[in-house]
């Protein structure tokens, strides 16, 4: 099996994102068959991450990788936020795929670089998300994305990712796959995935995926 080049590392994530939009039906979710409108907003957004996925792979750090997303993300379509929660877990995956340079070693690469996500990662994937204002993260401890101390405090107390997210890993995906190293979209997603697509074409093992993935892990 050939290694990982980062052209292919990015082109993964993108592909990834467009053959989870192109999967229908998925309750509750953009697909193909939903609002034509808003599925464009979505498509138009999945290729633009592509330049970002690719800046990771190549060895941008994370939160460098996670702000351009966020603006390209923004900047390309009209409506407003379509892809933060899947870009902040593909840009480490960019980033580790190119290291590990084949899938068996992907999660030993992916969890050097989860630690290895510092206060200054922290401090721009904060910028990101209060750059898109998503509505389900709430407050924990001093980490309010509106308030200009927070990024004080996680400059002054250098805290890191996987500490900043970890109050959150019980009830939301991205904190749960930071703090878990992707247990959930390794377990659920990809090796259920893989099982599913030897015996089904891809829409239906996509929609299969999905449902597992919903079955074991709630978020918020």
């Amino acid at each position: 099996m050939k290694t990982m080049s980062p052209e292919d590392a990015a082109r993964c994530c993108t592909l990834g994102l467009l053959l989870e939009l192109a999967t229908s039906p998925k309750p509750g979710l953009v697909d193909r068959l939903s609002n034509p409108d808003v599925y464009a907003c979505f498509t138009a957004s999945a290729v633009a991450l592509y330049p970002c996925f690719l800046k990771a792979a190549q060895g941008t750090s994370v939160g460098d990788a996670v702000l351009c997303s966020t603006r390209e993300m923004m900047s390309w379509q009209k409506g407003g936020n379509t892809h933060l929660g899947s870009l902040l877990l593909l840009t480490p995956i960019a980033k580790a795929a190119v290291e590990a340079g084949k899938i068996e070693r992907l999660r030993g690469s992916l969890e050097k670089t989860l630690k290895q996500m510092d206060y200054r990662d922290l401090h721009k994937i904060l910028k990101a998300i209060k750059m898109v204002g998503p509505g389900g993260l709430g407050k924990v401890a001093y980490l309010d994305v509106n308030n200009a101390k927070t990024y004080n405090l996680v400059k002054q107390r250098k805290t890191s990712v996987i500490e900043a997210f970890n109050p959150y890993a019980q009830w939301e995906v991205v904190a749960h796959e930071y703090c878990t190293n992707y247990q959930a979209s390794i377990m659920h997603g990809y090796m259920f995935l893989r099982k599913r697509i030897e015996q089904e074409d891809w829409n239906t093992a996509g929609i299969n995926t999905f449902l597992n993935i919903l079955q074991h892990l709630p978020d918020s």
